[in-house]
């Protein structure tokens, strides 16, 4: 029976650590993204509110 190799050779490892940064630093491209998007979708504190009770008083005119 022949002898099997069950471990990685250095080669091997380097393309694991390479793929693995490669995996790391897409997703932390698309957690940056993804927190981005929500700074530009903001909502500044208060706004919603304000909103709510000019609906509520008959107020608003337009809805942009």
């Amino acid at each position: 029976m022949a002898d099997e190799k069950k471990f990685l050779g250095t080669a091997g490892v380097e393309r694991l650590i390479a793929n693995t940064r490669t995996e790391i630093a897409a997703s932390e491209q698309a957690a940056k993204k993804y927190a981005d998007d929500l700074g530009v979708n903001y909502d500044p504190a208060g706004t919603a509110q304000t909103k709510v009770n000019e609906l509520a008083q008959g107020q608003v005119k337009t809805n942009t």
